[in-house]
């Protein structure tokens, strides 16, 4: 098997993909929305799940798993846009960026060869600004580690077969003989 790329794009399509399946009332869930189309969300649009990611800074050292690739440190926001005129919204909003916390509470995503390190939500907050007057919006955000790039090993090589030591000075390929299994 060849390595695994790990690209944004493979990751942006696993949450969806996964929100989705956790919270399938919503109606739209997608990344990227320009914000002259959230003028434009329609009702059959709501509820929504609007996603983006708002900064990116090297993860740390300890992070980073050796495999080649960057760890890098994402910071995701999702906004749950609600009809403002739907019954008890403002109570539905609260209750679902709740739920949305905490099912993101240690979330790994791993869909599409993504392999992430646990989500730690940051909060979740009402959004005034950007609901204007036609919805309620909340805004939850999250902070995750992800791998980004080629992984220098294939899955097939790992895990390792027989790991085998030696002491010195009987190291190397001249003492293989000398190896003993763990």
């Amino acid at each position: 098997m060849a390595p695994i790329e790990v690209t944004i794009a493979g990751y942006q399509g696993a949450i969806c993909a996964q929100l989705q399946a956790a919270f399938p009332d919503f109606k739209l869930v997608e990344f990227d929305r320009e914000e002259d189309d959230r003028d434009e969300l329609e009702a059959e649009d709501l509820p929504a799940l609007l996603l983006d990611f708002t900064e990116f800074e090297t993860a740390e050292e300890h992070e980073d798993r050796g495999t080649g690739q960057l760890p890098i440190r994402c910071r995701l926001e999702a906004r749950l846009v609600l009809p403002y005129r739907a019954a008890r919204a403002k109570t539905y909003a609260r209750t679902m960026a709740a739920a949305i916390a905490a099912w993101l509470r240690a979330k790994r995503f791993t869909a599409d060869g993504v392999r992430t390190e646990p989500a730690h939500p940051i909060g979740a907050w009402r959004d005034d600004f950007a609901g204007q007057d036609r919805y309620v919006v909340w805004r939850i955000e999250w902070t995750q580690v992800i791998q980004i790039g080629t992984n220098i090993y294939a899955d097939e090589v790992l895990p390792v077969p027989c790991v085998r030591f030696s002491f010195a000075p009987d190291i190397g390929i001249e003492n293989k003989q000398k190896y003993r299994p763990v």
